[in-house]
């Protein structure tokens, strides 16, 4: 092990928490000159157990003074030849809330005060998935066998306690028809010792079963806690005896002093939720606050997809209209030294059914009567009705009018501009404002 920070706090560590020394009657420091080298081969296991509120099982007080690449807690860490389905972990939080009756938990909290560093909470390089989220709730599984024993109803309940993993060799099965990735062990006693020193199988058809190594947070049955797994690491899980999908813990330590003892055990399936190397995120929702801190939220969801569906927006800015929403929008017609054999002539096309809510219309000079009717696609040059109760004059006050005969386009109708005489004007500006569905 390297000379420096990390030897010193090993070092600590093993004094403070070695037989007869509590971490309360060790109180002085030692500094890094007073440690040259020191290795540990094997488990270097910390139990403190709190004594007062705001009290720490370990606590690094790091300065970096000037130094820059400075870091409190370094961890190299080697995967070796890890094969495909295996899970390892740099750093492991297992939290035990099964007594809790609420408050907060965050597995790492980040506090800084306010300065002049950019402070992020995580940091990751290329090539790093930031985030992996397995989604679902604990459920009560379909079978549980203590060696040929079916203790499901002891499982499923905290009212009976049962022993497991008693002798070498002794197993536990858990089935569901449904695949799942997560295993609760609530533990009533925890095993003595290094533990059951478990391997783990599933089912690949009945009487057949293939090993395979999950995350054991039980640390062997020595603590309560989560066995998981990605199912999409063991692709060739299948139903076995009973048609279910099948799990199988079998302990291989020879002598323990104390089994465990179990309090309750369910199982988790779980969705996978990503945020991958590349920024693409694999959610279920996004929920927008707003820029008021209340109550309300806007919630974007998707209907749940048979398929793999692609939404693209254009590289352009606006609005997104929705479904059911009606949205208010403005045909303009500008005209220079209009005439009247001009009518007929200026026209817009309804791709989609409107409805004309209000026309507006002014000049540069002089006054003008206009309508407006609804043509064919396929005859734009034949009017059909006007749709304006009555003529609209325009003047240079600017007049509108709010009174339609007929107010509804079809969709794939055209809307045309009648120019009514007297007409006597140099500009004439038309503005026709209708909603959409």
């Amino acid at each position: 092990m390297r000379r420096g920070f990390l030897a010193v706090l090993i070092a600590t560590l093993a004094l403070l928490y070695s037989p007869g020394f509590g971490h309360d009657r060790f109180p002085h420091e030692i500094s890094p000159s007073s440690v040259s080298d020191f290795s540990v081969s094997g488990t270097l296991d910390i139990v403190p157990v709190a004594t007062e509120n705001d009290d720490h099982a370990l606590e690094i007080d790091h300065d970096s003074v000037t130094f820059a690449d400075s870091k409190a807690l370094d961890i190299v860490y080697d995967v070796g030849e890890l094969a495909a389905g295996d899970d390892d972990a740099a750093i492991f939080i297992d939290i035990d809330e099964f007594s809790a009756t609420g408050g907060d938990i965050f597995a790492v909290e980040v506090l800084a005060t306010e300065g002049s560093a950019t402070v992020y909470g995580l940091g990751v390089g290329a090539v790093i998935h930031p985030i992996l989220q397995a989604s679902g709730t604990f459920a009560n599984m379909d079978s549980a066998l203590v060696i040929a024993s079916n203790e499901r109803a002891a499982f499923i309940s905290t009212a009976t306690d049962v022993s497991i993993f008693v002798a070498d060799n002794d197993t536990v099965t858990i089935g569901d028809a449904d695949q799942y990735s997560e295993i609760e062990f609530i533990l009533d006693t925890t095993s003595s010792g290094a533990g059951i020193k478990p391997t783990f199988e599933f089912s690949i058809g009945v009487g057949d079963w293939t090993a395979f190594s999950p995350t054991d947070g039980t640390n062997g049955m020595r603590n309560t806690g989560i066995v998981a797994w990605e199912v999409s690491n063991i692709p060739t899980w299948a139903v076995g005896t009973g048609n279910e999908f099948l799990i199988r813990i079998t302990r291989t330590r020879a002598v323990l002093s104390q089994e465990p003892v179990e309090d309750k055990v369910q199982i988790a399936a779980t969705v996978i939720y990503t945020w991958d190397k590349d920024g693409s995120l694999l959610a279920k929702d996004y929920s927008f606050e707003g820029s008021t801190d209340d109550d309300n939220e806007t919630l974007l969801t998707v209907t749940d997809p048979t398929a793999d569906r692609t939404i693209t927006f254009p590289n352009a800015s606006g609005e997104v209209s929705l479904f059911g929403q009606t949205l208010t929008r403005v045909i303009d017609f500008v005209i220079e030294a209009p005439l009247t054999g001009d009518t007929g002539r200026i026209q817009a096309h309804f791709p989609e059914a409107a409805t004309l809510i209000e026309v507006q219309c002014s000049t540069s000079s002089g006054t003008s009567n206009i309508n407006l009717d609804e043509r064919t696609e396929a005859a734009p040059d034949s009017s059909v009705s006007d749709l304006l109760t009555s003529d609209l004059l325009c003047d240079t006050n600017g007049q509108n009018t709010t009174t339609f005969d007929d107010s509804a386009i079809a969709a794939d109708k055209i809307l045309a501009l009648l120019l009514i005489t007297p007409f006597t004007v140099d500009w004439l500006r038309v503005h026709v404002e209708y909603t959409v569905p």
